[in-house]
């Protein structure tokens, strides 16, 4: 798998909580909430619909790495 197959695959998504959480739980990463939105890594597939979410971008490889490396330390609730 190639780096833009890679960020093909997930999605990082902004918006409240509770829109987050409304997403299929196994698509979910990792969620880290926020003062003012929370983001969450999120994987795509193009059945899942993002009603009311903010903002959906492809993930940078930064990103992608800052939030494995929370899901893996368990340091967010991932």
């Amino acid at each position: 798998m190639d780096i833009e197959e890679l960020r093909d695959s997930y999605r990082i998504v902004t918006a409240d909580a509770y829109r987050i959480k409304r997403l299929p739980p196994e698509a979910v990463i990792c969620m880290i909430e926020g003062e003012y939105a929370t983001r969450a890594l999120v994987r795509h597939r193009r059945r899942y619909t993002y009603d009311g979410i903010t903002h959906i971008a492809p993930p940078t490889i930064e990103e992608l790495m800052y939030f494995m490396t929370k899901r893996k330390k368990g340091v967010a609730p991932c």
